[in-house]
């Protein structure tokens, strides 16, 4: 199994699979950031770059349909 920094790959369940079925399961940790090792940290990279979403920020900044009264 591959590991790479993610936080849920540091969760108790995990580890403690992990540990429980050690006997013919091999744990590969990378290193972070290593998009040479772990092409989605390229993705990661861009979309950290990338412009803030182009969504509302709030729900009543939508707009609002009228209804009659």
């Amino acid at each position: 199994m591959t590991s790479d920094n993610a936080g849920s790959h540091h969760a108790k369940a995990l580890r403690e699979f992990c540990d429980h079925n050690s006997d013919w399961l091999t744990m590969v940790k990378l290193p972070p950031c290593a998009p040479g090792l772990n092409p989605v940290e390229g993705m990661w990279a861009h979309l950290k770059k990338s412009p803030p979403s182009l969504a509302p920020a709030r729900s009543d900044a939508a707009p609002r349909s009228s209804t009659a009264s």
